[in-house]
C-alpha cells in the first residue's frame, strides 16, 4: 500500500530579499504549481535593525521609533517585495504577499500558524555575514518552533528547473519518531517516482559485546543487519512505485548524512527533528542543524511531536 499523498495547500515563504531567500521563493512557487497550493511571500521588518535603533536612540530612546522612519521602511520593503515576487506572477500560482513588523522568527511562526501553512520554504542564510557561520538564527528558530515541515534552501538547489526532486535521501534514527519522517520522504518520492535512499547511522559503540553461543543457537544479529531489517520494513509501502535502497553507515550522524548525500547526488535530504524533551532540542541543535549547514542540496526538516503515546509528524 503506497503512503498517503502529501497534502500541501498553503506554502509560506519568508524573504529578506537575499539571494538565498530568492532561491527559496523560486522553489516555493514551483512546489505551489505542482501541488496547486497558495504561496504567501512574507517580509518581516525587524524593529531591532541598526537603522531603527540608531534613529530611535537619536530621538530619545529605542521605544520611541519615529513614525516617518517606519513609513519609509515600509515603502522600501513593499517595493523590494514586489520586485522579488513580480517574476513569478505569470506562473499560474496563487501568490500573495504580506508585510509585517517585529521579531522575524516570531512573526513567521505566528503567520505559519494562522494560515495554517503546510510547508515553510526559506533560505538557510540571511543577509548578514554572521548568519553564514551560524546557519541564521531566524531559520534555526523557525525550524524549532513551526508545526509544519520546513524546507531549507541553500546555495545548492540543483533541481531548480523542475518542481520536484528525482533523488531523495532520508535519514532515519529508527526511533518511534522516525516512521512519519520516512513516510513524508516516500510521499514526496511518490509524486515524481524518485529514487530514495533510506539511511541509518550507527553512532557510538558499533557492535554488541561478544557472547558465547551454543552450537544449536543461531548467532545474534549484528546492529547493521538489525538496522537494515528495520529500514526495509519502513520502506515497504514504497516498493511498488519507486526504487528504494537501504544503507547503514557508522560514524558521526550529520557527517555521514552529508557524505552519502554527496555520493548519491541527492537533490533533497529529509530529516526529522524531535520536538519533545531535552533530547529533541539536542537532536535539532546537533544533527538537523549541522545537516542544513553543510548539505549539498535542500533539506526538508520534519518536526516530530509525540502526543498521548502516539507519534505525529507535523
Amino acid at each position: 500500500m503506497a503512503p498517503k499523498r502529501v497534502s500541501i495547500e498553503r506554502i509560506l515563504c519568508p524573504t529578506d530579499f537575499s539571494d538565498f531567500s530568492e532561491r527559496a521563493l523560486r522553489r516555493a512557487v514551483r512546489l505551489g504549481a505542482w501541488f496547486d497550493a497558495q504561496v504567501t511571500a512574507v517580509h518581516v521588518i525587524p524593529l531591532n535593525s541598526p537603522a531603527v535603533m540608531i534613529a530611535g536612540a537619536a530621538s530619545g530612546g529605542y521605544l520611541g521609533i519615529p513614525e516617518n522612519l517606519l513609513r519609509e521602511q515600509r515603502l522600501d520593503a513593499a517595493e523590494e517585495l514586489h520586485r522579488v515576487v513580480a517574476p513569478h506572477l505569470t506562473e499560474g500560482v496563487a501568490l500573495q504577499t504580506a508585510l509585517v513588523e517585529g521579531e522575524p522568527w516570531v512573526q513567521i511562526e505566528e503567520m505559519a500558524a494562522a494560515l495554517p501553512a503546510d510547508l515553510v520554504v526559506m533560505g538557510t542564510h540571511g543577509r548578514s555575514g554572521w548568519d553564514r557561520f551560524v546557519l541564521g538564527s531566524t531559520t534555526e528558530k523557525v525550524m524549532r518552533r513551526v508545526a509544519c515541515p520546513v524546507l531549507a534552501v541553500g546555495q545548492a538547489d540543483a533541481a531548480t528547473a523542475g518542481p520536484l526532486y528525482n533523488r531523495i535521501l532520508c535519514a532515519s534514527d529508527l526511533t518511534a519518531f522516525s516512521q512519519p519522517t520516512v513516510d513524508l520522504a516516500l510521499s514526496f518520492a511518490q509524486e515524481n517516482l524518485a529514487q530514495v535512499t533510506l539511511l541509518h547511522v550507527l553512532e557510538g559503540r558499533q557492535s554488541p559485546p561478544p557472547e558465547l553461543h551454543r552450537p544449536w543457537q543461531e548467532p545474534a544479529r549484528g546492529p547493521v543487519d538489525a538496522a537494515l531489517e528495520q529500514l526495509g520494513r519502513a520502506a515497504w509501502p514504497a516498493r511498488g512505485f519507486c526504487d528504494v535502497q537501504q544503507r547503514v553507515e557508522t560514524g558521526s550522524a550529520w557527517r555521514e548524512i552529508v557524505r552519502v548525500a554527496e555520493e548519491t547526488k541527492a537533490e533533497l535530504i529529509v530529516v526529522g527533528a524531535h520536538a519533545t524533551g531535552g533530547f529533541g532540542r539536542l537532536f535539532l541543535g546537533s544533527t538537523a542543524n549541522q545537516v542544513v549547514r553543510h548539505a549539498p542540496c535542500p533539506v526538508l526538516v520534519a518536526r516530530q511531536v509525540m502526543t498521548r503515546g502516539q507519534q505525529k509528524t507535523a
